[in-house]
Order: structure tokens, then C-alpha cells, then sequence
């Protein structure tokens, strides 16, 4: 009999160590790092915009030099790239430990729209590894579908840079590897909670690709890969593709049609005016982003509105689309 009650007990432990096993596979691919919430050597600011027109829109940007009292300055080369046409203008600020440089987006590119790369820099403008850099961005938005208004504050999503930081390329640019080696490696894969589109219209998703070359024009990664899934309150889904393009600034607009699931969005989150909600789920080659939730709707006030980072849910640790070169330039500070 005690020669069975082991064979018993080794039974149930190794079921239980099966159960683990499968709950271990069952859970997300990855860690992702990257976050708006700590300190690190390149920030990204995956949405501005300025408007000078009848409708004003804008945008203030901060980052913050988190180091220690006494430390040498951080050099910062900023990226202002454009969503249109993914070209670049860029300046230099000058952080002393704990200074905080601010500035809106129509005092440098005005009547435009895009996201904002600020890297860490050393004398000779080549990236490097020094991790003290944190930001934020206040947006307002005014040119949403049906006279949506976007409003709110996110975090600048921050990527650790390791020894390996900044690879002079000896051609006048560096390449700036978001491979979890060098810096954080770059998300690929995200999942985000929507309100039904009837009840709250012009949600907005908008990526902001971490590949390519920007001294080129030639900056990427944001747009959808491959088949994504757009779930309800009960867990039931359905799938869709090629919702999310551009190059290197992508964004795609939520309604009852799109993305595009057997039956319609709408249909698969149930009756509007009850509160429902879902999420969607969807993989990009290399960046990070955010949800847009508009304030008004025409004259109608949403009171659940406001802009947050997307969750992360994948990384790319490869070595294919998440390298991005930058032009290197001596700083004047």
C-alpha cells in the first residue's frame, strides 16, 4: 500500500509540473522593457501635431535629464519626423542633471504632424549609453473625424541603451540597433481595449515605426503584419488584416466597419449605448504607439477620452526591421 500512495503522489506531481508547463506556454512571448515609465537612453514620442489654421492644434513636448547632481551634460539630438512624407528636421538641446527642456511642436514644425525620436548623444554626436532620460507630451487634437477633439498627456516611451549603444557606421550616420542587445528591443506586437465605435466614434491608433534610415526619408515598421484579432466582452473573435498602413507614421481610425471582421465590428461588440467594449490584437515589424480616445464628438462630450500607450505584448529580437540609422552631427552645447 505505501509503495502505491508514492506512485500515487509522484502521479499528482507531475501532473501539477504538466499544468505549470502549460501555463508558462500559455502566457505572453515576451517581456517587454521598453516603457514610459522608467528612464533610458532614446525616447520616442510616437504622435505631435500643429495646426495654425481656424482649427488650432498642438503639441508640447518635455524630456527631462534624470541625472545625478554634477554630472556631465546629456547632449540630446532630436528627431522631428514627419508623418506625411517621413522626412526629418532635427535640433540639439542641452540637458544639465535634472534640467527639463520644454517646447510645442508649432515653434519647430509648424502645420504638420508626426512623432518625435530623441536620442542620447555623445561629443561627437554618436549615440550612447546613458540612461537619465524620461519625457512626456501634452497633445490637442482638433482634427479628428466628425469634429472629434483629442485631448490628454502620455509618456514618452523610453529604450535602455546597454554598453553596446551607438555604432558609428564611419559614413556620417549611426544605427541604433532596438534589438534588446544594444537598446531595448523594439515592440512588434500590441493589444489595446476599445470602446464600441458607436457609442464613442473616432478612435484613433497611431504607430510610430523604429526601422529604416532617416537621414534617407526611409524610416518604417509601423504598418500591420500579418492577420490580427478584434475580440468582445464574451471572448469571441474575429480576424482581420491590413487595418493599420503607412510607412513610417501609421494610423487607422476605429468604426463599426474597421477593422474589417466577419459581421462588422459593430455586430461583434454587441448593442451600442450599453457600455461594451473589446480589444484588438495585432503585430507591426518594429515601433510603439497609441490609442487616441476624442473628448468631444461634435457637441457631444465623451467622458471616458484621453491617450495612452498601447500594451506590448511581442518584441522584436531579431535582426531584420528594427534598426534605425540616424545622420550624426557634432553638438553645440
Amino acid at each position: 500500500m505505501r509503495t502505491s500512495h508514492k506512485l500515487t503522489r509522484l502521479i499528482l506531481a507531475l501532473m501539477a509540473l504538466a499544468g505549470l508547463s502549460a501555463m508558462a506556454l500559455a502566457q505572453n512571448p515576451a517581456n517587454a522593457t521598453v516603457s514610459d515609465q522608467k528612464a533610458g537612453s532614446v525616447l520616442v514620442y510616437p504622435y505631435y501635431i500643429s495646426s495654425t489654421g481656424q482649427i488650432k492644434s498642438d503639441t508640447r513636448i518635455s524630456m527631462t535629464n534624470t541625472g545625478a547632481s554634477g554630472a556631465a551634460t546629456t547632449r540630446v539630438h532630436v528627431f522631428l519626423m514627419s508623418g506625411a512624407n517621413c522626412t526629418q528636421a532635427d535640433l540639439f538641446v542641452c540637458l544639465t542633471p535634472n534640467a527639463t527642456a520644454s517646447f510645442k511642436a508649432s515653434d519647430y514644425d509648424p502645420d504638420n504632424s508626426g512623432y518625435v525620436i530623441a536620442v542620447s548623444v555623445d561629443a561627437n554626436g554618436v549615440p550612447n549609453q546613458n540612461n537619465v532620460l524620461i519625457g512626456n507630451a501634452f497633445v490637442n487634437d482638433s482634427t479628428g473625424v466628425a469634429g472629434s477633439v483629442y485631448e490628454g498627456n502620455y509618456g514618452a516611451e523610453a529604450f535602455w541603451g546597454n554598453a553596446t549603444a551607438g555604432r558609428n557606421n564611419g559614413d556620417g550616420t549611426a544605427t541604433i540597433r532596438f534589438d534588446g542587445t544594444d537598446y531595448d528591443a523594439a515592440p512588434n506586437q500590441f493589444a489595446v481595449e476599445i470602446q464600441h465605435p458607436s457609442d464613442v466614434v473616432g478612435q484613433r491608433l497611431v504607430i510610430a515605426g523604429l526601422g529604416g534610415n532617416i537621414s534617407t526619408g526611409a524610416a518604417g515598421g509601423c504598418a500591420q503584419v500579418g492577420t490580427g484579432q478584434a475580440f468582445n466582452q464574451d471572448e469571441k473573435f474575429g480576424s482581420f488584416q491590413g487595418f493599420i498602413g503607412g510607412t513610417c507614421l501609421c494610423r487607422a481610425t476605429i468604426t463599426g466597419s474597421a477593422p474589417r471582421v466577419p459581421g462588422g465590428l459593430a455586430a461583434l461588440l454587441g448593442a451600442q449605448g450599453q457600455g461594451r467594449s473589446g480589444s484588438l490584437k495585432f503585430n507591426v515589424t518594429a515601433g510603439v504607439g497609441l490609442i487616441l480616445t476624442p473628448r468631444l464628438v461634435g457637441a457631444a462630450t465623451n467622458p471616458w477620452s484621453g491617450i495612452r500607450t498601447l500594451h506590448k505584448t511581442g518584441l522584436n529580437t531579431g535582426t531584420t526591421g528594427n534598426r534605425l540609422t540616424i545622420p550624426i552631427f557634432t553638438p553645440v552645447c
